[in-house]
């Protein structure tokens, strides 16, 4: 069972959630790659999805560019909520004989 990498907590599952910053010129990608559990996993799908609604924005190509990152949120979210409430992880150390 994997663990997430914020709390360490499990179960926990891998995502990706993007962030993405227009400018007017250029652009910008923010991507998180992480097993997360339930509850970390959608703070973070929150936090990155408001961000990008604000920042995301600004540019013709950045316009059409946020879309493609909420879509990919939105997917890592619904995986995030389909996750048992998270559960500390007591792991089991033998030691080397």
């Amino acid at each position: 069972m994997e663990l997430c990498r914020a709390c360490g907590r499990g179960p926990a599952v891998n995502l990706v959630i993007r962030r993405h910053v227009g400018m007017l010129v250029v652009q910008r990608f923010v991507k998180l790659r992480a097993p997360l559990c339930r509850d970390c996993g959608i703070n973070m799908t929150k936090t990155y999805t408001s961000r990008t609604l604000v920042e995301g924005w600004w540019g013709v190509i950045s316009f059409f560019a946020n879309w493609f990152c909420l879509a990919g949120n939105l997917i890592a979210y619904r995986k995030a909520t389909r996750l048992a409430e998270p559960q500390t992880i007591q792991q089991e150390h033998q030691a080397a004989a």
